[in-house]
């Protein structure tokens, strides 16, 4: 793969002519996805073009599966008439050509690649930022996965489907008028869905129980089939469904608590330490045994830095006013007075 820097210049018609650029969006894997993350971290101002690569991309391949002889020459031709400019003519990338060509010998391969969902999955301790094909960012948390469908359209809100934690910073499409299904961004989370037109928020779906947390905007929190109305968030409001009491909570709080995971804090405001444990062992896949249940009352507040999970612990077990013991597998810890 070439380095980072050389991005920098790259235009529309490079990303085109990429072939680790067009694996990657017909065919992510892990690999890719921390190259292209990478390089979208470092050049932010050429996320929108590569949206639009993406797209482009999934949308002719997908169109030229139905094409004759003759249309597909169309079609090429207005491929070619989209990356001209005044200065030069560029030919179509021979691998677009050659990729049309296997599509409509392969018809049920590709059909199975460009309508099959996108996954993007992160380990224990572990962080990624995505861009989704409108260009949304969403940052996912750690021991947390989301999927989408590959090819989105104008005639149907943009949907994802969360399990775990993320932070979301989703792109503002309606302008004005009727708002049109292609510009609606619906976050399905558990039984819950959240949606949004444009904004910034923290969701999160871990052991039966969904919560919101809006940061900027203002979104709906509804789970289908309850009579209640959707619930609808401003910034600050924070809503939990807990799904063992099918029971919507709605509170206040601050907007920097509910996403300071991903600048490496964790804010706890009277927290009680059950909940901390089960955030660790979530989060980065320890497994906590406590020896006295009087110690699970106990409540934390405060900033804590969590890119070092061992200063973490150590900080978390002596604010807390109790002693922890770290087995030889390094994951498992019991805590006790």
């Amino acid at each position: 793969m070439e380095k980072p820097e050389q991005f920098g210049t790259y235009t529309l018609e490079d990303l085109l002519d990429h072939p680790g650029f067009v694996a990657w969006v017909l065919n992510p894997d892990q690999q890719a996805d921390r190259h292209w993350t990478h390089i979208q971290q470092a050049f932010p101002e050429k996320m929108p073009l590569m949206a639009e690569a993406r797209r482009l991309i999934l949308a002719l391949l997908f169109e030229a599966e139905f094409l004759t002889a003759a249309e597909q020459a169309e079609l090429w031709q207005g491929i070619n008439e989209k990356l001209t400019d005044k200065k030069a003519v560029r030919i179509v990338p021979l691998w677009l050509r050659a990729a049309a060509a296997v599509l409509i010998v392969g018809l049920g391969l590709t059909l199975f690649l460009l309508n099959r969902p996108i996954t993007y999955r992160t380990g224990y301790s572990e962080t990624k930022t995505l861009v989704l094909p409108d260009s949304t960012r969403i940052m996912l948390n750690a021991n947390s996965s989301i999927h989408y469908a590959a090819n989105w359209t104008n005639d149907k809100p943009r949907e994802i489907w969360l399990d775990g934690e993320a932070y979301f910073q989703v792109r503002h499409l309606h302008r004005s008028g009727t708002i049109m299904p292609g510009e609606r961004f619906i976050a399905h989370a558990g039984k819950a869905n959240v949606e949004v037109l444009g904004t910034s928020f923290n969701l999160s779906n871990r052991r039966g129980v969904t919560a919101a947390a809006l940061i900027d905007g203002r979104i709906s929190f509804t789970v289908p089939g309850k009579k209640e109305a959707a619930t609808i968030l401003l910034p600050g409001d924070r809503v939990q469904y807990l799904t063992s009491r099918d029971t919507i909570l709605k509170k206040k709080g601050n907007p920097k608590d509910f996403s300071g995971w991903k600048v490496g804090e964790l804010h706890f405001d009277h927290t009680p330490a059950g909940e901390i444990f089960q955030y660790l062992e979530d989060t980065y896949g320890y497994r906590i045994t406590v020896k006295d249940s009087s110690i699970l009352k106990k409540t934390l507040s405060g900033t804590f830095k969590s890119i070092n999970q061992k200063a973490l612990l150590r900080t978390i077990t002596t604010a807390l006013g109790v002693s922890m013991d770290v087995l030889p597998d390094g994951k498992t810890l019991i805590i006790h007075y």
